[in-house]
């Protein structure tokens, strides 16, 4: 007989009080928290071992769901877990100390397979070779070539971006996946697919293509003009005086260049977008000062008119907005109502759609889902708890458009964010920062201690980042985009970031700067998170078809 286990370690409190606040949330899959379930999810295909606290198999996404969502509960914000395909993973992916997710019990089912248009749609625990054995008789495959395809898991393979032997002619996975559906932490569910004039450049089979700024930028300052408008007339109205702080503020702030993603997302729902051939760049498109300043002068005097005669504020919007179309007119050019769309692609083949409308041309060849894309914020005072939205008053460019909100999280959380899209996906990542006190300009080094102004002067500059900001000596004033990583051996340490800036290549290091880990918490005030895949069916001969969707 084999004598019985006497050391089993336990599972904490909070955890069993997770798992049963689980059940009764609705969650119909399996729950297991036997020692012989745990230390089945506690290896993988790496020299690692790390016994969690339990395992959980989804039978849906709705489960997937409902997982996620009771994890945002305060009480158990302790509690982590990650997700396991078939435990293939060579770096320990799926290990944890909290709860392991696996997909790969219930989560198998080949949903979808369109053989005319090359795609197939399937859960995240769908094997490999059952895949390309389902499809075998069509003459295609799902092409990423991997030694443990007999067991590798497609939603595994995703989120390891897996290749092998093969991937120097078919690529990684990320190449092959067109659109995944996704949960993300606040417990929704999204789709995210490719969005880019990249994208749209493969899938037309176009040598080159670029949207047209000059057309987005038309638009957002025409409604710019009326978002301002609205606002203060509002505030006039409401018996806000012109001389208070909130009015002389957004007087100064007005008709800049910045903004949120969400308030390009409004544009582009609202007017769609043209190729930038269409509509190219002009003097003012390209330097903007002038324009802008004449635009802010015009809206001041509409503003002093306002609070000088608040009877005739609906008249003078309209006068004023009038008069904002004409002078872009004048800078940026008559934007096309619409246009003939006909392109010659890389194989020489001729393609007619005729005439269509900008928002068509939006609706038809950029894919849904861009505003699904999640902005990331760390504030740290403590009136705006983490894991909650934080909206932007007075912030925004179309008036009756989405409003401009954040996801306040763990300058840790975004960091790890950040490290994951950089390393597994290979995407740059946008952020906003504080990036002036600690940066040299000329060598592109970025430290918080690379100036140490508090020994020159003999003075303790002791705030914190929360003190900082809310005393104004710190705030997000710039915008750039991390585009690699230094990790450390153990595969999550973060140490140096590189970050591409919009100065031009003539400071720096051509224009990127190095950015030391310390960096990142006190000066990264805001990031887009995106994820973004591609997928692909090869026929039988290697040669690639067409796009095609595998969907989580």
């Amino acid at each position: 007989m084999i004598p019985a286990l006497t050391n089993v370690p336990g599972i904490d409190p909070e955890y069993q009080a997770f798992f049963s606040a689980l059940k009764e949330a609705g969650f119909t899959g399996d729950i297991e928290t036997s020692f012989s379930s745990r230390l089945a999810v506690a290896t993988d295909n790496s020299v690692y071992q790390w016994l969690p606290q339990g395992a959980v198999f989804p039978k849906s996404s709705d489960d997937v769901v409902c997982l996620v969502k009771l994890v945002s509960d305060p009480k158990f914000r302790k509690v982590r877990f990650t997700p396991r395909g078939g435990g293939t993973g060579t770096n320990g992916q799926s290990l944890n100390s909290g709860i392991v997710v696996d997909l790969s019990r219930h989560m198998t089912a080949i949903l979808e397979h369109n053989a005319e248009e090359h795609w197939v749609r399937v859960q995240p625990g769908v094997i490999k070779d059952d895949l390309n054995s389902r499809i075998k008789s069509t003459g295609y495959f799902f092409s990423p070539d991997l030694s443990t395809s007999n067991r590798a898991t497609i939603g595994g393979m995703i989120s390891t971006d897996a290749s092998g032997q093969g991937a120097r002619r078919y690529g990684r996975t990320s190449r092959h996946v067109l659109s995944v559906s996704v949960v993300l932490m606040d417990g929704t569910l999204a789709e995210f697919s490719p969005k880019s004039g990249i994208a749209l450049r493969e899938k037309l089979g176009l040598k080159t293509f670029e949207f047209s700024q000059n057309y987005a930028m038309y638009f957002d300052k025409l409604e710019r003009c009326n978002y301002f408008l609205q606002d203060l007339a509002a505030l006039a109205l409401a018996g806000e005086p012109e001389d208070s702080r909130l009015v002389q503020t957004l007087l100064h702030d007005v008709m800049g260049d910045g903004g949120q993603w969400t308030m390009a997302m409004n544009v582009y729902k609202k007017y769609g977008a043209v190729p930038k051939d269409l509509f190219p760049e002009t003097a003012s498109s390209k330097n903007t000062g002038e324009m802008n300043t004449q635009l802010r002068a015009l809206l001041h005097t509409a503003v002093a008119h306002m609070y000088a005669n608040k009877a005739q504020i609906d008249e003078i919007i309209a006068q004023t907005t009038a008069a904002g179309h004409r002078m872009l007119t004048i800078h940026l050019g008559e934007p096309p109502e619409s246009f003939d769309w006909e392109w010659t692609d890389e194989d020489g083949n001729f393609h007619r759609d005729g005439e269509i409308t900008p928002v068509d041309f939006w609706k038809k060849y950029v894919d849904a889902g861009l505003e699904d894309y999640v902005c990331l914020v760390d504030d740290p005072r403590v009136e705006h708890p983490k894991g909650r939205k934080i909206g932007i008053e007075h912030l925004g460019n179309v008036a009756g458009g989405d409003p401009t909100e954040y996801l306040n999280v763990p300058n840790e959380f975004m960091k790890d964010c950040v490290r994951r899209i950089l390393t597994e996906q290979g995407i740059p990542v946008w952020f906003g920062a504080d990036c002036h006190p600690m940066m040299d300009r000329e060598s592109g080094a970025w430290a918080t201690d690379l100036f140490e102004y508090g020994r020159v002067y003999n003075v303790d500059f002791d705030m914190n980042k929360q003190d900082r900001v809310r005393f104004a000596d710190s705030a997000m004033n710039h915008a750039m985009a991390f585009v690699g990583v230094d990790v450390a051996d153990d595969g999550t340490t973060t140490r140096r970031w590189r970050v591409e800036n919009s100065w031009g290549d003539k400071i720096a290091d051509k224009g990127y700067f190095t950015v030391t880990d310390l960096s990142f918490t006190p000066s990264v005030a805001a990031m887009g998170e995106t994820v973004q895949f591609r997928v692909t069916i090869q026929n039988s001969s290697g040669k690639k078809i067409s796009s095609c969707y595998i969907r989580m």
